[in-house]
């Protein structure tokens, strides 16, 4: 999926020891938190508010990975962020995973759809210009 041409935003996160499986790698439930993780960081980083409110909230309507290769502890894990689709109401992001520095490996590439809603009116909204200017 290699989106290296495109704007990114990314994250190193490190691996927690809670976060393998029986077989000694990143459990696959972890790689969505990543993602998760990734999303506040970048909200955060454009001055999104984290916190619910009654004007706007994002809802996440699909996500999906595809694992590559395990990444066993310990490891220090960046995920980088793209933007890959952009609607007027939806923004469909794509994570790829590195670990400890090695941007030549890929370990997995991750999908979510992001829909902005009106919490109060309860429908779809436009993607706020914020957004859209960060990608």
């Amino acid at each position: 999926m290699t989106n290296t041409q495109k704007k990114s935003f990314s994250t190193t996160l490190p691996m927690m020891w809670g976060d393998m499986d029986a077989q000694g790698h990143l459990n696959n439930v972890q790689y969505f938190r990543y993602c998760e993780q990734t999303r506040a960081e970048w909200l955060r980083h454009i001055g999104f508010p984290l916190v619910p409110n009654d004007k706007l909230v994002l809802l996440v309507v699909n996500t999906s990975c595809t694992y590559l290769r395990p990444i066993h502890y310990p490891a220090d894990i960046t995920i980088k962020m793209y933007l890959s689709e952009l609607g007027r109401t939806s923004a469909t992001l794509t994570y790829e995973f590195f670990a400890n520095g090695d941007f030549s490996t890929c370990y997995a590439e991750a999908s979510s759809k992001i829909v902005c809603f009106d919490p109060v009116a309860k429908k779809p909204v436009a993607v706020p210009e914020m957004f859209r200017k960060h990608f």
